[in-house]
């Protein structure tokens, strides 16, 4: 599972999205279609409050210039109102046909793709801030941190089985602490080090902050997540106070560089 996950993880965000949508839209598509089709006309009735409210902008100061300098605005006007009904109509079209079901169209269904990949990665691309735009943007990245971490979590739980007939190599355990008692240093931080309740640098809550010299527990748990651009791993920690969460492993380091410390890490990260 973590392997899968790895690999996930490593391939561009926007085909990982196209992938979800696809299999969220045709599978609610076959098994509920009339109920997301009817759901899914909101997009349509969106989309014509959209084109009227544009239309009312546009008209108001044609409809001034029309009074004020005439023949040429009204021509202009006529235009314009031709065609926003032509607009208006093909969306009343398009509500009316998705709330009568008569099975998939795979032409309707790529559109509703195209309109969900706009509204999850746009507000990607522009930074926006604002929590209505960036809605779409919030939802895919929680369900798709949700999966990432419950497939990791049930490979940390999976118990290991021995291979009988490979032996371990005879290293003495007596000193050697577990795993999930490896103590971690803050190191290389211009600020602060933050600790998230998720492994992602956009869509978290802080829970904490970490400063150079600071030491942390590591919990045993690993994971691969975007921060800044790139994919890189972070790690289920936990703070002097008692604080819970993840941070970025590029800044942490272990307590002291013995062999027993790199013994430790191996079988995690193999």
């Amino acid at each position: 599972m973590r392997n899968i996950g790895d690999v996930y993880l490593a391939c561009p965000y926007e085909i990982r999205v196209v992938v979800w949508i696809l299999l969220l839209v045709l599978v609610l598509w076959r098994f509920v279609g009339r109920l997301t089709c009817r759901i899914l006309s909101v997009v349509p009735w969106g989309l014509r409050r959209l084109s009227r409210g544009i239309y009312l902008m546009l008209e108001i100061p044609v409809a001034a210039l029309h009074k004020q300098y005439g023949l040429v605005f009204s021509k202009i006007d006529s235009h314009l109102l031709q065609v926003a009904e032509r607009v208006d109509l093909a969306l009343d079209k398009w509500i009316r046909s998705w709330k009568s079901y008569e099975g998939l169209r795979p032409g309707r269904a790529l559109l509703t793709c195209a309109i969900c990949f706009v509204l999850v990665t746009f507000p990607r691309y522009f930074q926006w801030s604002n929590s209505i735009l960036r809605f779409g943007n919030t939802i895919y990245t929680r369900y798709e941190a949700c999966i990432v971490n419950l497939a990791q979590r049930i490979e940390w739980e999976e118990p290991q089985e021995a291979d009988a007939e490979i032996e371990p190599p005879a290293v003495d355990h007596t000193e050697e602490p577990k795993a999930q008692d490896i103590t971690l240093i803050v190191s290389g931080v211009n600020s602060s080090l933050l600790v998230r309740d998720v492994p992602d640098v956009n869509d978290c809550e802080v829970l904490a902050r970490l400063y150079n010299g600071d030491q942390v527990t590591w919990s045993g748990q690993i994971t691969f997540a975007e921060a800044d651009n790139h994919v890189e791993p972070w790690v289920r920690i936990m703070t002097a106070d008692g604080i819970e969460g993840w941070s970025r492993l590029f800044y942490l380091h272990p307590e002291s560089y013995v062999d027993r410390i790199f013994y430790l890490y191996e079988p995690l990260i193999q």
